[in-house]
């Protein structure tokens, strides 16, 4: 008779049971390691926002003229009204290149021939008209430009159209955003002092942008023989605005 099989048994059963108890602090610690991640990202869930809106205006002097230079011209035929256009045109074209105006910078942007008739209805004679429309840089040539061209084109020619644009506006943009998120973020912290929290990272931007175009003022635009000197011309400054929609984090 062996005494030895209840030993055996007993022994099987501690193993048994150790390794249950293993399998059960694992999962106790999976479970914990689980609970935890949940509350965390569940406290990242539910943390505050404030939204704010900041805005900004930068203004510049623009760096581009555009305006347009008119002819019409009357004759017998249409070959002789477009004739004698096109050789005042011409003029015209010359007077802007001497001026300092790039070649690629004159556009025709409109021509036609028209018959003239009398109460009757009976056609009398015929007009060419002819438009240049010209872009040049911003400068103090710009007045001398333009009395130089009309000039060339003689009595009756016609200036229209003139205005001044910021073509490059990187610089003034790029500050005008920079003054637009501080600005917001003063108003986040102001309200942050009031609400007594603390404003964090952003969440959220958004930005809107637009440019305010001036009026210029010009005096003169139709060419005649006692115009002796240069179109005074005055191009003011251009307005570029950013406004920027921000949503910051809430730092409690």
């Amino acid at each position: 008779m062996s005494i030895d099989q209840p030993v055996s048994s007993k022994s099987s059963l501690m193993q048994s049971f150790r390794g249950v108890n293993a399998r059960i602090w694992q999962l106790l610690l999976v479970l914990i390691l689980l609970i935890g991640g949940l509350a965390m990202i569940s406290h990242h869930a539910s943390r505050g926002t404030v939204s704010v809106t900041g805005s900004a205006t930068v203004t510049a002097v623009p760096d581009t003229a555009s305006f347009q230079v008119g002819i019409n011209t009357n004759g017998a035929t249409p070959g002789a009204a477009l004739s004698a256009n096109n050789t005042r045109i011409a003029l015209v074209q010359s007077a802007l290149l001497s001026g300092g105006v790039a070649k690629k910078d004159i556009q025709t942007s409109n021509l036609s021939v028209n018959p003239t008739t009398n109460s009757a209805g009976t056609i009398t004679g015929y007009y060419a008209t002819d438009t240049l429309s010209v872009t040049m840089p911003n400068s103090s040539k710009v007045g001398t430009v333009i009395d130089s061209a009309v000039r060339a084109g003689g009595t009756g020619a016609q200036l229209s159209g003139i205005s001044f644009t910021l073509s490059h506006n990187g610089a003034a943009l790029k500050m005008a955003r920079s003054q637009a998120l501080q600005n917001a973020l003063s108003i986040a912290q102001s309200l942050g002092t009031t609400g007594k929290f603390h404003v964090g990272k952003i969440k959220r931007l958004t930005d809107n942008e637009s440019q305010n175009t001036p009026t210029p003022i010009m005096y003169g635009s139709v060419a005649t023989d006692s115009m002796k000197t240069s179109v005074p011309i005055q191009s003011g400054t251009e307005s570029v605005n950013v406004q920027v929609n921000v949503v910051y984090y809430i730092n409690n």
